[in-house]
């Protein structure tokens, strides 16, 4: 199971869009090597471990790396990522919601789309308003996420009620 979705995972990050464009080319440096520098995202972003934990582990295969170095190889590869990690496919519900977070003292909003079928998260949107312009791009985001026009379930917020026709 992991080999497949590992495969799946590293032809997400050489797309067709990258034509000619190979691992060596994620990172600037590569003292260690970079299919290790992937594989130890992989694990990372499929929740198996920490950081320090996944640290620790390399470390038992002679590589020796701070967690902090892993934390950068992350944001590098999200970058590479971006919109790809969330799959496009035909979805018969919608279930939205947000939540108000405070982050390095400033109060923001996460709005969350989920699958409710199969608990996936359609795609999340963070904003520092909660407003019908906010919940439209969030909306455009998700879309893109979808194959049709499902039915979407909110809290009836009135942030998400439409203007009239």
């Amino acid at each position: 199971m992991i080999c497949w979705e590992f495969e799946e995972f590293l032809s997400t990050l050489l797309s067709d869009n990258d034509e000619g464009l190979k691992v060596l080319d994620f990172f600037d440096r590569n003292r260690i090597a970079p299919q290790i520098k992937i594989f130890a995202v992989y694990r990372y972003l499929s929740r198996s471990v920490s950081l320090r934990e996944l640290g620790r582990d390399l470390e038992d295969f002679g590589i020796e790396v701070k967690h902090v170095s892993i934390w950068r190889w992350v944001q590098r590869i999200g970058k590479r990522l971006k919109d790809k990690v969330f799959r496009k496919r035909e979805r018969r519900v919608r279930v939205i919601d947000e939540t108000k977070i405070k982050i390095r003292g400033d109060w923001v909003w996460i709005f969350a789309a989920i699958d409710p079928e199969n608990r996936e998260i359609v795609n999340f949107h963070v904003s520092k308003y909660r407003e019908l312009p906010d919940v439209l791009t969030f909306f455009q985001k998700c879309l893109k996420n979808c194959r049709n026009k499902p039915v979407i379930i909110t809290d009836g917020g009135p942030w998400y009620r439409w203007p009239p026709e």
